[in-house]
C-alpha cells in the first residue's frame, strides 16, 4: 500500500532518533556504528513488522518518556 509506505518513511526518522537517544542513555559509546546499522535495518524492514510487534515500539516509547 502506498499510504503505508509512505507513512513508515516519515515515521522512519523518528524511530531512529527514539532508538538513539534509548541506545545513547543505555550504552553510551559506539552510536555512529549502531545509528548506521539502525538506518540500514529499517530501511530493509517492513512497517509490517514494527505494526505486528508494537508492543516493543510502544514500550520503547514509554521508557523514553520516563
Amino acid at each position: 500500500n502506498e499510504t503505508m509506505m509512505a507513512l513508515w518513511e516519515e515515521c522512519k526518522p523518528c524511530l531512529k532518533q527514539t532508538c538513539m537517544k534509548f541506545y545513547a542513555r543505555v550504552c553510551r559509546s559506539g552510536s555512529g556504528l549502531v545509528g548506521r546499522q539502525l538506518e540500514e535495518f529499517l530501511n530493509q524492514s517492513s512497517p509490517f513488522y514494527f505494526w505486528m510487534n508494537g508492543d516493543r515500539i510502544d514500550s520503547l516509547l514509554e521508557n523514553d518518556r520516563q
